[in-house]
């Protein structure tokens, strides 16, 4: 009891003895504070990696030029009239690559293969004997510089560029989402520890007499 009360008694006289142990709880503090943003899957440097994530998924869909895929049904040509759409058999309302009712590579190709039809034309004979040289407009239009041979090998219908295509700009918009989020956490988290470090400066001996320093937001947030 009485080593106690001398050990308080000797820490109120020594101002030095006081900062250190201030200093002590304030990095305790801080990082608990870091410790709670980093369950929330929320750190600094997760920001980061989801902005570095980002530029490359940009960079991705800046390079592609808009090829997502247009389904649905649309105006034909008056000699389109008979035209079926492979996928669900109906005549003269899309074109097969637009079928609104098989919209997924997968399920166009397991109809292909079951029907026995090319996968560079969707006519009704093996793709090796197949005669015609149809070009992708997906990966035409993904790569112009590709040479010829990479836009035959499939049909437009069957292009996985498209899909690609949706999911990256789905990504794009999850990860602006959580960027935005874990930015408002961390500034939130900024702002508590801001708060704690002013009040434990309050309470040292020389607060009136040390020149206070501004501190500002994190540079993640400016």
């Amino acid at each position: 009891m009485e080593s106690s009360i001398s050990s308080t008694m000797s820490t109120s006289e020594d101002p030095d003895k006081r900062r250190h142990l201030d200093k002590g709880q304030h990095q305790a503090q801080q990082g608990e504070e870091e410790d709670r943003t980093s369950h929330s899957g929320c750190t600094r440097t997760e920001t980061l990696g989801s902005e570095r994530k980002g530029s490359d998924v940009e960079h991705f869909l800046s390079n592609c030029g808009g090829i997502e895929r247009r389904f649905g049904d649309r105006e034909m040509k008056d000699n389109e009239s008979l035209l079926m759409c492979v996928y669900c058999k109906v005549f003269g309302k899309h074109y097969s690559d637009a079928c609104p009712r098989i919209g997924s590579v997968a399920e166009r190709l397991e109809i292909l293969r079951e029907e026995g039809r090319c996968l560079k034309c969707i006519g009704l004979h093996d793709a090796l004997s197949c005669r015609k040289r149809p070009i992708c407009f997906y990966c035409k239009r993904a790569d112009p510089s590709a040479p010829p041979p990479e836009h035959r090998e499939h049909h437009a219908s069957i292009c996985t560029k498209p899909e690609e295509y949706t999911r990256k700009v789905q990504l794009r918009k999850d990860l602006l989402r959580r960027i935005d989020r874990c930015k408002e956490q961390l500034m939130n988290s900024w702002r508590r520890s801001a708060s704690v470090r002013a009040q434990e400066e309050k309470r040292t001996p020389d607060y009136q007499s040390r020149p206070t320093t501004p501190r500002g937001p994190p540079d993640f947030y400016c």
